[in-house]
């Protein structure tokens, strides 16, 4: 990937906007369009790396620096003792960061 093809996936993604294009899944913001979600992969509250060559981002890198509206979290859930609780805790941990960041606006 590199910035032309990135800038090609926001304007196609503005474009069908009306088609039904809700946002992007990207490690960082790609739009300004409102309307459009941020969806940020690969966030761990614990791990920045893994054995499978993931990176992370804690929910709040991922909502305050990233920009992200939704965090995407796989293994950090999958794998835990208690999936249930560690999914509420994400959702505790990325809804906080969310609000500091529209607080700020």
């Amino acid at each position: 990937f590199n910035s032309a093809y990135t800038a090609a996936c926001a304007d196609l993604g503005q474009q069908n906007k009306a088609k039904g294009v809700v946002g992007f899944i990207s490690q960082s913001r790609i739009s300004k369009e409102p309307g459009l979600l941020q969806l940020t992969p690969g966030v761990h509250i614990t791990q920045q790396g893994d054995s499978k060559d993931q990176r992370y981002s804690s929910p709040s890198e991922a909502v305050l620096n990233k920009g992200a509206d939704l965090i995407i979290v796989g293994r950090g859930v999958t794998e835990a003792e208690n999936p249930t609780s560690t999914a509420e805790l994400y959702r505790e941990h990325g809804w906080e960061a969310y609000l500091r960041r529209t607080s700020k606006a």
